[in-house]
C-alpha cells in the first residue's frame, strides 16, 4: 500500500499541494481528475520520487519513500510520463530495455528479461517499431513504447500521467485492458491521470478528484462520478445514461 499522510508541495511562494491524505491499495485502478493545473501530475510526479514536498510523509509497504534506495525504489513503482526526453536518439528497443535496469544486477536478468520484453513486444504488435528512433515516432507510437518499458518495469505500482493522450481509440482501450489483466493477474495498482471521464468511469475502481491543489472526494467511481460532484469539479452540467451495465457521462456548458 501507498500512503501519502498530510503532504504540502509549494514553488516559491506559490501553494500547489495542500494536506494531501490518500492511500493506495494493490489489487486497484485509480483514476484521478481534475480542471487543468489541480497538481495532479505534481502528484505524480511526488509519489515517484521525482520532486520533494515541503512536509508530510510518504510510506510504501509502511517504508518511508525516503528509505528506499533508488534502485529498489524503481522496482517498486513505475511512471509513464506525458514526455520523455528527446535530445538522446534512443530507439524503441533501447527505451523498453531501460525499464529492465533496476534488475541489471540480477543473477537471472538476462533470461527473464529479455522474456518479459519479448512478451510485451508481441502483445503490442510493435515488432516495426523497434529500431525506430524516438523522435521519429508519432505521439501515439511514444506512449505505447513508454507503457510497455512500465510493464516490463514490473513494478507493484504504475502511475500513468495522461497515458492514453495520443493514443487512437483502439490503442487507449488495448491499453487499459493491459492495464486490467496487470492488476487482476498480478495484484498491481495502477494511479492513473484522466480526463476522459468516460474512460475512468469504464475501467477504474475508484476515483479522486483533485482541485484547486486539494482532495475533494475519493471513492468508489459510481459514488464520484455524479452529476453534483463533476459540477462542483468542472463547473460543468452533466447528464449520466446507464447503457448495457456501463454509465455514459455526458456534460455541457449551462448557457443559462
Amino acid at each position: 500500500m501507498i500512503k501519502l499522510k498530510d503532504i504540502n508541495y509549494s514553488i516559491e511562494d506559490k501553494k500547489i499541494l495542500h494536506d494531501i491524505n490518500l492511500e493506495f491499495e494493490k489489487g486497484k485502478f485509480y483514476g484521478l481528475i481534475g480542471p487543468n493545473g489541480s497538481g495532479k501530475s505534481t502528484l505524480l510526479d511526488i509519489i515517484v520520487g521525482h520532486k520533494e514536498f515541503d512536509n508530510g510523509e510518504i510510506l510504501i509497504e509502511d517504508k518511508k519513500l525516503k528509505e528506499y534506495k533508488i534502485v529498489d525504489y524503481a522496482k517498486k513503482i513505475a511512471l509513464v510520463p506525458q514526455e520523455f526526453d528527446t535530445h538522446f536518439n534512443y530507439t524503441a528497443r533501447e527505451i523498453i530495455e531501460m525499464g529492465r535496469y533496476p534488475y541489471i544486477n540480477n543473477e537471472n536478468e538476462s533470461v527473464a528479461g529479455k522474456k518479459l520484453i519479448d512478451h510485451f513486444i508481441h502483445k503490442f504488435a510493435i515488432e516495426k517499431l523497434l529500431e525506430k528512433s524516438i523522435t521519429e515516432m508519432s505521439g501515439g507510437e511514444r506512449q505505447r513504447v513508454l507503457f510497455i518499458k512500465a510493464l516490463v518495469q514490473d513494478t507493484d505500482y504504475i502511475l500513468l500521467d495522461e497515458a492514453t493522450s495520443n493514443l487512437d481509440l483502439f490503442n487507449t482501450h488495448k491499453l487499459m485492458h493491459e492495464i486490467l489483466k496487470e492488476i487482476k493477474e498480478k495484484e498491481k495498482s495502477v494511479i492513473a491521470v484522466i480526463h476522459d471521464m468516460n474512460l475512468a468511469s469504464l475501467y477504474c475502481d475508484e476515483i479522486i478528484m483533485l482541485k484547486n491543489g486539494r482532495v475533494i472526494a475519493k471513492d468508489k467511481k459510481d459514488n464520484v462520478l455524479v452529476h453534483d460532484k463533476i459540477k462542483e469539479l468542472f463547473n460543468v452540467e452533466s447528464e449520466i445514461i446507464d447503457s448495457k451495465g456501463k454509465r455514459i457521462i455526458f456534460s455541457y456548458l449551462d448557457k443559462k
